[in-house]
C-alpha cells in the first residue's frame, strides 16, 4: 500500500490487468504526491462516480480531484471512462447530469465516456470496458 488510507486491488479483465486504487474518503485524493504515483505509466483512467449522492461538496471534490489527475502531464491524451454508478436508485443522476457536474467537456484533447452502471449487479461495466478497449486499440495504431 503506497499510502495509508489507499486501497489497491488488481482486477483481471480478459487479457488486461487493471490496478485499482481506491482513494475515496482519504486525505490523499488531492495530494500531488499521490497524483504523481498513480499517474505514472497509465494507459487509461477509470473514475467511479456515485450518482446517488447529491451532496454539493462531494461533487465539487470529485470534480476537482478528477481534473487534477487528468491534468498531469503523464495522462495527456489518456482516455477516461467514468462509471456512473448506482443507476438502480431512483435518485441517480443521469449521464447528462454527470457530464455537466464533472465538467467533462472541459477535458480537451482526450476521449471520455460516461457509462451508466449498477456495480452490485455488474450492469453496464462490460460495456464501459469494451469502449475503453476500443480506445486503447485505436491509440496503439
Amino acid at each position: 500500500m503506497p499510502f495509508p488510507g489507499c486501497q489497491i486491488e488488481a482486477v483481471q479483465y480478459r487479457n488486461v490487468c487493471i490496478d485499482c486504487y481506491d482513494l475515496g474518503g482519504s486525505d490523499l485524493m488531492g495530494s500531488s504526491k499521490a497524483r504523481r504515483l498513480f499517474c505514472r505509466d497509465r494507459s487509461a483512467v477509470v473514475f467511479v462516480f456515485n450518482c446517488s449522492e447529491y451532496d454539493v461538496g462531494r461533487i465539487e471534490d470529485a470534480r476537482r480531484v478528477l481534473h487534477q489527475y487528468m491534468s498531469e502531464d503523464a495522462l495527456i491524451g489518456t482516455p477516461l471512462l467514468v462509471l456512473a454508478n448506482k443507476q438502480d436508485l431512483p435518485s441517480a443522476m443521469s449521464v447528462d447530469q454527470v457530464t455537466e457536474c464533472l465538467h467533462l467537456r472541459d477535458l480537451a484533447g482526450r476521449e471520455w465516456r460516461v457509462q451508466p452502471t449498477v456495480g452490485t449487479r455488474g450492469r453496464g461495466v462490460k460495456a464501459g470496458f469494451k469502449w475503453l478497449g476500443k480506445q486503447l486499440r485505436r491509440l496503439r495504431h
